[in-house]
C-alpha cells in the first residue's frame, strides 16, 4: 500500500522494499502484488527476496524449514 502510493505521487524514482521472505508467503499472491506495482508504477519496482532466519520467523508463520523452498515450486 506505501509503495503504491508513493509510485501515484511521482514519476522517477525506483521503488523497493528490503527483502522479501519469499518462501513464507504464497509466491502466486506475491508475484500478483509486485507485477500490479510494476505495472502501475511503469517498471520502476525492483523485487529482492530472500529466504529468511530460520525456525524461529519459519513458526511465526506455521511454515517448517524443511518445506520453505517447497512452497515456491
Amino acid at each position: 500500500m506505501v509503495l503504491s502510493n508513493i509510485a501515484a505521487g511521482t514519476s522517477r524514482i525506483g521503488l523497493f522494499t528490503t527483502v522479501t521472505t519469499l518462501s513464507l508467503l504464497d509466491p502466486v499472491r506475491a508475484f500478483e502484488d509486485y507485477l500490479t506495482l510494476d505495472n502501475l508504477s511503469d517498471g520502476r519496482v525492483e523485487l529482492m527476496i530472500g529466504k529468511g532466519n530460520g525456525t524461529a520467523q519459519a513458526e511465526l508463520f506455521h511454515v517448517t524449514t524443511d518445506d520453505q523452498w517447497d512452497r515456491n515450486r
